[in-house]
């Protein structure tokens, strides 16, 4: 690196301050800074050649082996240095480079590192981002000496920059670096400097380039320039033993001309509340108990951990103890603001109720679900501690990363000091606690942000994942989620075990395996079984008499190897028959080309299968004459044909004779429930139930048994908020009234989905039911925590052989997950996560490279949206856009007349903002399939079709492909959705009020010829 080159980035890196901001960069201009700095990088790299370890992070970005035997063919280290640097910049994977640059270089050279990541405030507000992107037009019209000796002319501390640099610049030869330096520079001038620059390029010959990148550029310049000149604003300084209402008062008053913007605004409010609260007074102490204090030593001496201990032994308040000292710590000496995140929305208030009790002394807490008045924003700049769910957050980066700030500075996750991850097991795949902790680990990799926040995640389980079967398989999971966390350390108690068991109740666990014996129960299934066989062959018939092309797709995935025969089917009464016909249902028939009154009819068949499925499921876990409630409901709603419809009638009626209301499980819930209330009339149980619609079920069951009814025991069923489109809901005010009963006393019974598992504050139970219902080895800990009465139980009810050996499964995995703890001593731990973390750090960039690759492919390549059960167009892929990376809408208001809106009630969509507003429904013939649902973003409607309902076609080598794809993301592997555009908002409102206009007159007109 030549002399005048190292003074020139001595003189940025000086320039360059500490900021909490940073400028957010796209591909092309990630590149370009790269450009900018390609000699002096160049010339670090040839540090590998001697040292092979300093380009390990490189490695990923070619392929294996290339860096070493780059350096055997290498005669020099500048030879190396050179290819190397060239290769990269071929690589597939540019995406990640500038990122795996700045990796390189926060450990090598920390003054290039601090000039190439632009977080100082100045780089954020000048317009940088605008020449990056135009980097290559730039330097070609860019004359050095003009542009210097122009911004010499602007004011006193352009020329002090310019004399400086024009010294800096005498000892470099080629022309192409006196430019990269200069432009470089730019940022570090001032707030104007780019325009500044773009003026000059403007003056000398570039006026029709600058005008094409910033239309209107002069007009904004000289407002801009005008606005510089002028004082925006006086502050006087008057004595303090003078009135400043004395507005003749001269003596000893100085006037400072100072932009708004130029005051610490946030801190002014913050000194303002300091001075007026006069809260301080009635502080709420927090005493810990021994075993909390040791389970929040690691926490509250600043390092990064995960908070493990039982539901039950007060995590919640171990958290507010962490938060005050963390803030008593920082207050009056720096910076401190904490993000609270917990994973869904119904314990919001209660967990910042819990903060607030101890910290509204002194600090400022607040919580937001998104639906508020108040913008995020506001509760960023004013509260010391935000409770919020991590989505919202995920939603605030998205804009910062796509330049939708509104005139604000970019958010970023150094706004906070300290983030607690409420439930943090929930760190997995591409959770939104996942989707924050990349953004977390890309910070750190790249050393873009000197002020990271400390992690803390709490939770009751670690669990040891689906497939662990032994301790390696569960240490490895284990260690997993602590690398997604970037956590070392794993606080649990192990000093005080003695004290936490006196306070943390271990309900014990039982099984009560049941035999489903009963012969008229039997007889129904029989029944129900029979007529899906019926059912089934008319499938096949129907195969059969259209003479279906044998390599049609759904036609060879519905049969063997003999023609128009389907393959031997699972039991109808198995979980394996459910998933074959939701198989079919949702993948093999709609991807086939079958005609369309055909696939209606196959569709309808697999429909009935499916609700007597349902039917069956229902049966099993409750009794047969809800099971046929619930079946002729669903077949009522079924268009059927007249021979089903005959069929039907015949097999209704056979069922009504064989239905009954006896079940030998709901008859051992209540003598259970008989059982504690003899032992105490003040006992409280939870059931755990898996469907919403069970809840409810199990609920009025109960409250209709004489024997409960005569002891008092009444049962509440408690739900979810957040599901839309069925009729089991509930709004929060009701799930808190739910609660309060029980805590009362007034109902004594919980039939809960596992809305209850985590979170919610409920009442120590004596009694806790998992009623056929198996999930994983953490639902296993948090249900059975439930359980906190000294007398607890946990028993689990099954009549099934299946779910009684996943319970015991769970059961031999809590074990396991013991021993995994066990055998993670610290310095065991702390190795394998810093392996793990590079790991994920890998994974990360593959796929932002990928995502990368997915968005150069060919937007010429059409694909067309069909409804999936009727096949009728709906849009197509280039009328797709996607709003904050994970909601896709259709922009084209040609779908509207094609579907149905239903509205969503009030209160359920005030519950769950993001949930859309209005639920959508084809209007083929006779069709009526639920689409998706009406987003309403920024007051504009846009439907969001859901990716289960929906076919895609398209050609390929002449041939139509038809592919159904669970979920977006997958979809995605086909065609890549743009950014929603201004125009796109403008365009749909004005469609969407000439629709209501035509809708509206035709109305006027219907009302108008009825009344003549």
């Amino acid at each position: 690196m030549g002399a005048g080159c190292s003074s020139a980035l001595t003189q940025i890196s000086q320039l360059q301050l500490e900021d909490r901001t940073m400028l957010y960069l796209n591909t092309t201009q990630e590149l370009a800074i790269l450009q900018l700095y390609s000699e002096e990088i160049t010339k670090l790299l040839e540090s590998i050649y001697e040292n092979e370890s300093l380009g390990k992070g490189f490695c990923s970005l070619l392929q294996a082996g290339h860096i070493n035997n780059l350096r055997t063919l290498s005669d020099t280290k500048q030879l190396f240095s050179t290819q190397l640097w060239g290769d990269l910049f071929g690589s597939p994977l540019l995406k990640v480079l500038y990122e795996t640059v700045l990796n390189f270089l926060k450990d090598v050279n920390e003054n290039l590192h601090r000039c190439i990541s632009l977080t100082s405030e100045n780089v954020r507000t000048c317009s940088f981002g605008l020449v990056l992107q135009h980097i290559d037009k730039i330097m070609d019209l860019l004359d050095v000496t003009y542009v210097l000796n122009h911004l010499k002319k602007i004011n006193k501390s352009y020329e002090h920059i310019c004399s400086k640099l024009t010294e800096s610049l005498k000892d470099v030869e080629k022309i192409s670096l006196k430019k990269k330096i200069v432009i470089r520079t730019i940022p570090f001038f001032g707030k104007m400097a780019c325009m500044d620059v773009l003026k000059a390029l403007y003056d000398s010959s570039g006026s029709e380039f600058v005008e094409s990148i910033q239309p209107g550029f002069l007009r904004i310049y000289e407002y801009q320039d005008a606005e510089r000149e002028a004082p925006q604003s006086v502050v006087k300084f008057y004595p303090i033993s003078v009135s400043a209402c004395l507005n003749d008062i001269t003596e000893g008053v100085i006037d400072v001309d100072l932009a708004w913007e130029d005051l610490p605004a946030t801190g002014m409010k913050k000194c303002l509340w300091d001075i007026l609260d006069q809260r301080s007074f009635n502080e709420n102490p927090i005493v810990l108990r021994s075993y909390q204090k040791e389970l929040a030593r690691d926490a509250v001496s600043g390092k990064n951990c995960v908070v493990s201990a039982p539901t039950g032994s007060g995590k919640t308040i171990i958290a507010a103890h962490i938060v005050k000292e963390h803030i008593l710590k920082r207050y009056g000496k720096s910076y401190y603001k904490v993000l609270f995140l917990v994973n869904s929305t119904p314990i919001l208030v209660q967990q910042t109720s819990v903060i607030n009790r101890f910290l509204e002394h002194k600090f400022q807490v607040g919580y937001t679900s998104g639906i508020q008045n108040d913008p995020v924003h506001i509760l960023l700049e004013t509260k010391d501690v935000l409770v919020c769910t991590p989505q919202i957050i995920v939603n605030l980066l998205w804009d910062a990363e796509n330049g939708l700030n509104e005139g604000r500075e970019p958010f970023s996750l150094s706004k906070f000091s300290l983030i607690i991850f409420d439930e943090c097991h929930n760190t997995k795949k591409l959770s939104p606690y996942a989707e924050l902790m990349q953004r977390y680990h890309s910070m750190k990799f790249t050393g873009r942000h000197n002020n990271l926040p400390q992690i803390v995640g709490l939770t009751a389980s670690l669990g040891v994942g689906a497939k662990s079967k032994n301790l390696e398989e569960a240490v490895d999971h284990i260690v997993t989620t602590c690398a997604k966390l970037d956590c070392r350390i794993i606080s649990q108690v192990k000093q005080n075990k003695s004290e936490m068991k006196d306070f943390v109740t271990q309900a014990t666990d039982r099984i009560h395996k049941m035999e489903d014996s009963c012969h008229t129960r039997q007889q129904f299934l029989t029944i129900i079984k029979n007529f899906m066989i019926l059912v089934e062959a008319k499938s096949r018939k129907l195969l059969e008499e259209n003479d279906i092309d044998r390599n049609s797709l759904c036609v060879a995935r519905l049969t063997d190897s003999q023609p128009f025969r389907i393959r031997e089917v699972p039991c109808p009464t198995s979980e394996v028959y459910e998933n074959f016909i939701s198989c079919h249902l949702g993948l093999n028939i709609p991807e086939s080309s079958i005609p369309g009154s055909v696939k209606k009819l196959i569709t309808l068949y697999f429909e009935v299968l499916q609700s007597c499925c349902r039917a069956m499921d229902i049966h099993r876990n409750f009794s047969s004459s809800i099971a046929l409630e619930a079946l002729e409901s669903d077949m009522e709603e079924l268009l059927l044909s007249p021979e089903l419809e005959t069929l039907w009638k015949i097999t209704s009626l056979n069922l009504k004779s064989s239905s009954t209301s006896s079940s030998q499980m709901i008859d051992r819930v209540v003598q259970l429930l008989e059982s504690k209330s003899k032992q105490s009339a003040d006992f409280r149980a939870i059931i755990f139930v898996k469907t919403r619609a069970g809840t409810m079920f199990l609920a009025n069951i109960l409250n209709n048994r004489a024997e409960l009814k005569n002891n008092g025991i009444v049962s509440s069923a408690l739900i979810g908020t957040n599901r839309q489109g069925t009729s089991e809901k509930i709004n929060k005010s009701e799930q808190s009234e739910i609660i309060e009963k029980f805590t009362n006393g007034t109902s004594k019974v919980l039939v809960a989905t596992s809305t209850a598992e985590e979170g919610l504050d409920i009442l120590k139970c004596n009694l806790v039911i998992k009623y056929n219902y198996v999930t994983n080895e953490i639902a296993h800990v948090q249900r059975r925590g439930r359980g906190r009465a000294a007398d607890a139980e946990c028993v689990f009810i099954t009549t099934c052989p299946l779910q009684q050996s996943r319970e015991e499964s769970n059961c031999m995995k809590e074990q396991l997950m013991s021993e995994a703890l066990e055998y993670l001593q610290p310095h065991i731990l702390e190795r394998k996560v810093a392996i793990a973390v590079e790991d994920e750090i890998d994974s990360i960039r593959r796929r932002r490279a990928l995502k990368a690759q997915r968005q150069k492919r060919n937007p010429s390549e059409i694909y067309t949206l069909c409804c999936s059960k009727c096949d009728k167009e709906l849009c197509k892929s280039v009328d797709v856009k996607v709003y904050r990376e994970n909601l896709y809408v259709v922009i084209n208001p040609a779908i509207l007349p094609n579907i149905k809106r239903s509205e969503i009630p009030e209160d359920v969509i005030n519950e769950n903002r993001y949930a859309g507003i209005a639920n959508i429904y084809c209007k083929g013939s006779a069709c009526g399939n639920e689409l998706g649902k009406i987003h309403r973003i920024e007051e504009v409607d846009f439907p969001s079709l859901s990716a289960k309902a929906i076919i895609i076609k398209y050609v390929y080598a002449n041939m139509e492909k038809r592919e159904k794809k669970k979920k977006w993301s997958l979809i995605c592997d086909l065609f890549q959705p743009s950014p929603l555009a201004t125009y796109d908002f403008a365009n749909m409102r004005k469609e969407a009020e000439k629709l209501s206009f035509n809708s509206r007159s035709l109305n006027d007109l219907v009302k108008f010829v009825s009344m003549s």
